[in-house]
């Protein structure tokens, strides 16, 4: 009990030290910055979506960044699969199903989640100068977006709310099957 006495009044001492107010301290926390997380079927038409929250975001005078995690896929594949019967595009998004659950078997379920995390960290140290711990008070509020494409499990989803909370959103795209089957079929 004692502990929890002393405990209250250092943080009484700390409110007091301060000539601002609770609200103007949590304003001065603060961030413009937004994370939006995209999740969809192959197949769907998700650049649809994403070139009109790029527009919109824009409109209100946000800088907006795609990460594509299946970049990081990609660069992981050594060969291109080759299989008789079967069309580029069917063996190009089978490799990168295969690559990527064999990633997050090597390197954990939201191995691509910290990666796109990672991407962001350093724009945001490359922007402001950042160079070592001393330089963090260098980094300011920004009016960005960074839109990651596509998000496919759940510890990707729990890694992404856990490190941005109410800066991040997740839009979920839902396109029927027969009109995934339709767009998958038309040639590059």
């Amino acid at each position: 009990m004692e502990a929890l006495k002393l405990n209250t009044e250092k943080n009484n001492q700390q409110f007091k030290s301060s000539n601002k107010s609770t609200s103007e301290r949590v304003k001065e926390t603060y961030t413009e910055g937004l994370v939006f997380g995209i999740c969809s079927q192959i197949g769907s038409q998700k650049n649809i979506v994403i070139n009109e929250l790029t527009k919109t975001l824009e409109e209100f005078g946000y800088e907006v960044v795609l990460i594509k995690l299946s970049k990081t896929i990609t660069s992981y594949i050594e060969s291109p699969k080759k299989q008789s019967g079967k069309t580029k595009k069917y063996l190009e998004y089978i490799q990168k199903i295969e690559t990527g659950n064999s990633i997050r078997g090597k390197y954990g379920s939201d191995f691509l989640a910290n990666v796109a995390i990672s991407i962001i960290a350093d724009q945001k140290k490359k922007h402001f100068s950042v160079n070592d711990e001393k330089d963090f008070s260098k980094i300011k509020s920004q009016r960005i977006c960074y839109i990651v494409d596509s998000i496919k499990h759940t510890e990707e989803l729990k890694t992404f709310r856990d490190v941005y909370k109410d800066i991040f959103y997740l839009i979920s795209i839902y396109t029927p099957r027969e009109e995934r089957l339709k767009h998958l079929s038309i040639p590059n």
